[in-house]
Formats: structure tokens, C-alpha cells, sequence
């Protein structure tokens, strides 16, 4: 009975452990979801450029698009 006592507690803190781990893997993995720009999408200012340097957008355009977004 000491035996099953003194087992218990050291498995019991190692659940609480695994538990907690997995429980914040899990809200990390939601918030990234939640977040696109954080999973790898490009931000407006690289798609801007892109647009430019594919000749979508003359230079006059892309001076105005680029000053409003540092604003």
C-alpha cells in the first residue's frame, strides 16, 4: 500500500505536466490558425511590390498605395 502510494503522487505530476504542455500546443496551433499573416502570408507591402515589379501598377500608383500604407 506505501508502494501504490508513493507511485501515485510522481504519476499524478506527471499528467498534470503532460496536460498542461499539450494544452498550450494546442492554443498555440489555434492562434496561428486564426492568423493567417502569422502562417507564412505575404504582407501588403511585399504583394505591392510584386505588383510593380510585374507591371501591373505604374510607378505613380505604386508611390501612392506604398505612402498609404505607412500610415
Amino acid at each position: 500500500m506505501m508502494f501504490g502510494g508513493m507511485l501515485l503522487w510522481p504519476l499524478l505530476i506527471i499528467g498534470l505536466i503532460w496536460w498542461f504542455v499539450q494544452s498550450q500546443r494546442d492554443r498555440d496551433d489555434r492562434t496561428q490558425q486564426s492568423h493567417p499573416s502569422a502562417a507564412g502570408r505575404p504582407d501588403a507591402r511585399t504583394l505591392l511590390d510584386e505588383r510593380y515589379a510585374r507591371g501591373e501598377i505604374d510607378a505613380a500608383e505604386y508611390r501612392e498605395r506604398r505612402a498609404d500604407l505607412e500610415r
